[in-house]
């Protein structure tokens, strides 16, 4: 199994973004990347936590807020929901818009991430939605 970190729209420099990228990083490290966020602090405003067995690989893509993360799996069809009453409540905390109803808490969001890590399975802790979900009754739309 392999496990790999892709932080992106971090930190800018001079000749650009700084990208964070892990293979197999430990937990600690992982949790230390996702736990303690910015600008909640970490460098990185976008990741992809993907994970790899023989020819199956599955992805988690996160996306930062101030409150906590956006996350949706590989298949696109799935994406977080935390609070229902705010799915037409719209964030934008860089150069995309998210509803504010699918912000996970950042220590909820660790806890998805470290069940998908050990299992591949997307966690029940937390209800799982489509695009559609949301869409249905929405004043914006979204590119899938």
């Amino acid at each position: 199994m392999e496990i790999k970190f892709d932080g992106r729209y971090g930190e800018q420099t001079d000749s650009g973004y700084v990208h964070y990228s892990f293979q197999n990083p430990e937990k600690k490290k992982l949790k230390e990347l996702i736990c303690n966020s910015s600008p909640i602090g970490h460098p990185w405003g976008e990741a992809t936590i993907s994970r790899s067995i023989q020819d199956e690989k599955q992805s988690l893509i996160l996306l930062s807020t101030d409150t906590g993360y956006f996350i949706q799996s590989n298949d696109k069809d799935k994406i977080s929901c935390w609070d229902e009453t705010c799915l037409h409540e719209i964030v934008c905390p860089d150069d995309f818009e998210v509803p504010l109803g699918c912000v996970v808490p950042v220590e909820k969001a660790w806890e998805v991430v470290t069940i998908f890590i050990d299992t591949g399975d997307l966690s029940d802790s937390i209800k799982w939605i489509s695009w559609d979900d949301i869409l249905k009754d929405a004043a914006w739309t979204y590119d899938k």
